[in-house]
């Protein structure tokens, strides 16, 4: 039975680093063993050049090659979605047609940055890459990065388009959350794990039908868990358990500019996710062993 487009994106969204080497280069054979371990780890789908990715310092060529390069190693039953945001309209309507060239599942898109366009612009934005798409959509509301911040009614406009599949929610504002859902727009409402917003444990409740995150990462199979979308029978005991086990381990790699530490961290357990691109620097030994300490301590050993 073909999946709907509430249900295709359900579960865990991970934001995939991009690994390099010492050259600069991406290092495509640690691409390669990263879909691996997620795929193991139970990983619905892969958001490749997202933040955590570093999306926004790679070239044009970087971002098509990425996109060529993953689709041929993409795993049967899991999704391949793509940041595809550029500078300007025409920018991002560029970077989405590159996306669709290799059929990609979906490209995410959020408003370009240092732009701040009030809410009938950002609605224009959404529309007119629309327009020119061929393949699924997703929309990042993406606020703390940003200068707009989508007001409730103005996701719904946006999502009523039906080349609109994803909508990834950043807000902290967990009202806006609630107005969204409460209207059920036929696409996969995503809630975020930044602790720094907190509102996943809302959004989930409230209907969310999945997590789009950075810590699956280091923990797919734990993330693969918790962002089931709930039902009659979410045993809500279990959930607790497992989100205020993961909390810590949250909070620490939201405390450094991502990816920063989360590549620390993996690299520390064996995961190749190699070292930031600059102006980002890597973390100090200590701070790295800090991460790997909130992992131990609570009883996660993620790794090869």
């Amino acid at each position: 039975m073909t999946e709907s487009r509430t249900e295709q994106f359900d579960g865990s969204m991970v934001a995939m680093v991009t690994p390099f080497c010492a050259d600069g280069a991406i290092d495509f054979g640690a691409v390669k063993t990263l879909i691996e371990y997620h795929q193991e780890g139970g990983t619905r789908s892969l958001f490749f050049m997202g933040v955590a990715g570093e999306g926004s310092v790679l070239s044009d060529l970087e971002h098509e090659t990425i996109i060529r390069r993953t689709r041929a190693m993409q795993p049967p039953g899991m999704n391949f979605v793509y940041g595809c945001t550029g500078n300007s309209t025409e920018g991002t309507i560029a970077k989405v047609a590159v996306a669709a060239a290799y059929d990609a599942d979906a490209a995410v898109i959020t408003l370009p940055p240092n732009v701040g366009p009030d809410q009938e612009q950002a609605i224009g934005y959404f529309r007119d890459v629309s327009d020119r798409a061929t393949i699924p959509l997703g929309v990042f509301n993406n606020p703390a990065r940003l200068l707009t911040d989508l007001d409730a009614n103005s996701a719904l406009r946006i999502l009523s388009d039906p080349r609109y599949v994803l909508h990834k929610e950043g807000t902290p504002r967990t009202g806006q959350i609630g107005l969204i859902l409460k209207e059920d727009p036929p696409v996969t409402f995503l809630a975020d794990d930044s602790p720094e917003q907190d509102i996943l444990v809302t959004s989930m409740a409230l209907g969310a039908r999945g997590i789009a995150n950075a810590t699956g990462n280091l923990i797919p199979s734990e993330f693969a868990q918790l962002a089931k979308p709930w039902g009659v029978d979410t045993d809500l005991s279990a959930f607790r358990a497992a989100y205020f086990r993961i909390l810590p381990i949250m909070h620490f790699l939201y405390g450094f500019r991502s990816p920063i530490a989360i590549k620390g961290v993996m690299n520390a357990l064996g995961l190749p996710a190699g070292e930031p691109r600059r102006p980002l620097m890597p973390l100090s030994d200590f701070e790295v062993e800090e991460g790997v300490q909130l992992l131990l301590e609570s009883g996660l050993c993620p790794g090869p």
